[in-house]
């Protein structure tokens, strides 16, 4: 096997977004056996000691190490679309929930774009040349297009599951708010002996709301990022360079380019791992929440005996 093409190779099965969710709290996206054993196979095929060997046998080890890392985006790719994931949020109406159903509708269509490449190098022609080529391509087009929708595949599921957790801990303030009221409507606490701790939790849940407030923001902000630019070609075909001379200009001021710049550096300086890392604060936020129902549950359970 050439050293370039081991190269393309091995660099294809680093996953832009595998720091954002793979081996790190939360732990919200574990990889399957299957996909694991495939990115082995793919490593081990790729970083296997060159021979000498004939051309035939040259083509075969290339097709195959190629056509492991096609079925391995394959595989991820079911997994990330599958009803434990992306698919259990295609209902709704918040800002994942639209994206999720846009996500897997891409997700069709280049697990097609790949099974076209898997179908171009089986085929009993092709050639060493051909081979090379495909790889790059593939190589090309995952890291333009494939892997940033996967990067935000994964900041959809993490934001996803950030939303529930901190629904399911609202409903639970909810109701022990609720029956701390009944127990001292019944004169069997007093609300001195609770207040405190239920004005601590409130405040800890208040935090996790802007924390999901921001990541919500964080991911709007990238899908924007990554939408590509269309020009209005009719609207400029009708304009003389004049017109468009006098329009950029205008859309030119010191301040309005300030402005746009400024916008422009906040979403570069955007990294994937910002929504985890402030997810991670959320669950922190959330725990002390749930510190705080816990001494609540422990002053009822003494107030009663009492």
């Amino acid at each position: 096997m050439t050293k370039k093409l081991g190269s393309i190779i091995l660099s294809l099965t680093i996953i832009l977004s595998s720091s954002v969710a793979y081996g790190s709290e939360p732990k919200i996206l574990a990889q399957s056996e299957e996909l694991n054993k495939l990115r082995t196979e793919v490593v081990e095929t790729a970083t296997m000691p060159e021979k000498e060997v004939s051309k035939e046998e040259e083509l075969a080890q290339k097709k195959e190490a190629l056509i492991k890392v096609f079925d391995f985006s394959i595989q991820e790719l079911k997994e990330l679309s599958s009803k434990e994931k992306l698919i259990s949020l295609i209902k709704g109406e918040k800002i994942y929930n639209l994206e999720a159903r846009s996500v897997l509708d891409k997700f069709t269509e280049f697990e097609k774009t790949i099974s076209e490449y898997k179908e171009m190098i089986q085929d009993k022609e092709v050639t060493l040349e051909l081979v090379q080529q495909t790889a790059i391509s593939f190589k090309e087009w995952r890291e333009s297009i494939y892997d940033p929708e996967v990067a935000i595949a994964f900041d959809i599921l993490l934001v996803a599951k950030g939303d529930g957790v901190l629904e399911k801990t609202n409903e639970r303030f909810t109701k022990i708010e609720k029956d701390l009221q009944k127990l001292s409507d019944l004169k069997r606490i007093s609300k001195e002996d609770y207040q405190q701790n239920l004005q601590l939790a409130k405040n800890s849940l208040q935090i996790s709301m802007e924390f999901q407030n921001k990541i919500e923001g964080l991911l709007e902000a990238k899908i924007l990022a990554s939408q590509p630019v269309i020009e209005d070609s009719l609207a400029l075909s009708a304009t003389t360079t004049e017109e468009v001379t006098m329009m950029t200009m205008t859309a030119t001021s010191t301040e309005e380019f300030a402005s746009t710049t400024a916008t422009l550096e906040v979403i570069e300086e955007e990294k994937p791992e910002e929504i985890k890392n402030i997810l991670i604060e959320q669950f922190n936020s959330i725990k002390d929440t749930y510190q705080e129902f816990f001494k609540i549950s422990k002053i009822v359970k003494e107030v009663v005996r009492r």
